[in-house]
């Protein structure tokens, strides 16, 4: 019945609003779960590759994320929500996400968002040879039966960080990668153009009748996987998670995927040009 509802509110918004205009240009959507200290670094980041409205989807969290998100759920950019359903294996997360999600896609198709961007606190969307979002989309816009772009993963390690500094930001301690091997990816979607009541995974929506998606090459965007963040984040809280909610995923297979992405490669190199006006931004000095 709720996934009717959702169905029937998104084919409504879709045919009553096919958009000449909108709001937002850029917005994001995502769920947390105890991230808080990496909330802050994830939104400066991305407000200045151009994304302008937020959706947070706080999911039983004990860290107290409103403290960190107060001044943009103050200035309007953040709609901080509660999202109370708790998962006791993948299954579960991965509905608990996708009707997170759900909710996320119809309020930015309400408030006329253009391009939503769908990724997690440990995932950084990175430009190659433009300097916002929004520049690597626009070219896109141009096909009207575009519904989205994917960008592809690019896995990251602890970088053998054993725990990320305070004068330092994530992006620039933990540098180790696997490379562009591809595999996965991230998707940022046009809302009127995805139907919002039939979304069965978080890294790709399913479109309206007649639009496709499309994937983005390497050269042009790639998403950076914090998946690891430092060792400290690993050991305490991923994977104990990641042992929890997958049948058979095993502390060894846990440290042999961080292995593999703890390679010097030069697919660590395309976020370093973002890190000066970052740091700015976090009140950080700019001497690295």
């Amino acid at each position: 019945m709720q996934a009717r509802i959702f169905l029937l509110l998104a084919y409504f918004f879709h045919s009553a609003s096919l958009f000449s205009d909108y709001n937002y240009k850029l917005g994001a959507l995502l769920i947390f779960r105890d991230e808080a200290p990496y909330l802050k670094e994830w939104i400066e980041y991305h407000k200045l590759l151009g994304v302008q409205k937020f959706y947070c989807y706080n999911n039983l969290s004990q860290d107290n994320p409103k403290k960190v998100l107060k001044p943009y759920i103050d200035s309007g950019e953040v709609e901080l929500l509660s999202w109370n359903m708790e998962s006791t294996n993948n299954q579960e997360w991965n509905a608990c996400q996708c009707l997170a999600y759900t909710d996320g896609m119809i309020r930015a198709l309400k408030d006329k968002v253009k391009w939503l961007c769908v990724i997690d606190s440990d995932e950084f969307l990175v430009p190659r040879t433009k300097s916002t979002l929004l520049e690597v989309l626009k070219p896109y816009e141009k096909d009207n039966k575009l519904g989205g772009v994917r960008v592809m993963w690019v896995m990251f390690g602890t970088s053998n960080v054993k725990k990320i500094p305070e004068n330092k930001l994530l992006i620039e301690s933990l540098t180790l990668n696997e490379g562009y091997k591809g595999g996965m990816w991230k998707s940022i979607c046009r809302p009127d153009r995805v139907n919002c009541g039939t979304l069965v995974g978080c890294h790709t929506p399913e479109y309206l009748y007649g639009y496709h998606d499309k994937t983005l090459s390497f050269e042009e965007m790639q998403c950076n996987h914090y998946w690891t963040r430092d060792e400290d984040y690993l050991f305490n809280i991923k994977i104990p998670r990641k042992i929890k909610l997958s049948d058979g995923v095993s502390l060894e297979t846990c440290l042999e995927w961080n292995e593999s992405f703890n390679k010097e490669t030069v697919a660590g190199e395309a976020i370093l040009k973002f890190i000066p006006a970052l740091r700015k931004k976090m009140g950080l000095l700019l001497s690295r």
